[in-house]
């Protein structure tokens, strides 16, 4: 009969990414990320319908707006990571590797 063989007390997980966990800052003394995100939002009105559930009839047909960056809140997420860090000093590479994790940044700091 086998005894059984004694586990370890304590495991390690082996990530399986290759990028570790991201933390976004927002404002630093080289940039705001915040301005950015902001001035996304202002120049965006139709995705911040989406993003904050406006009425749709409060848009002014009068004015000329751009497109909608996706018909999802995942989608509109995206599309401001990729304005904010796409080209950032600090976070290019790690956006270029994992831009999910960015989306999901900015989806954190909605909420």
């Amino acid at each position: 009969m086998a005894t059984p063989t004694a586990m370890p007390a304590t495991t390690t997980a082996i990530p399986t990414t290759t990028t570790a966990r991201v933390t976004i800052r927002w404002e630093t003394h080289e940039g705001d990320h915040t301005n950015a995100f902001i001035q996304f939002l202002e120049t965006h009105p139709a995705n911040c319908r989406v993003l904050f559930n406006e009425l749709k009839r409060m848009r002014d047909p009068a004015v000329s707006e751009p497109d909608l960056s996706g018909s999802q809140k995942g989608q509109i997420w995206a599309a401001i990571a990729k304005t904010i860090f796409v080209q950032d000093e600090e976070y290019k590479v790690m956006y270029a590797e994992d831009n999910c994790k960015f989306a999901l940044a900015v989806s954190n700091c909605l909420t």
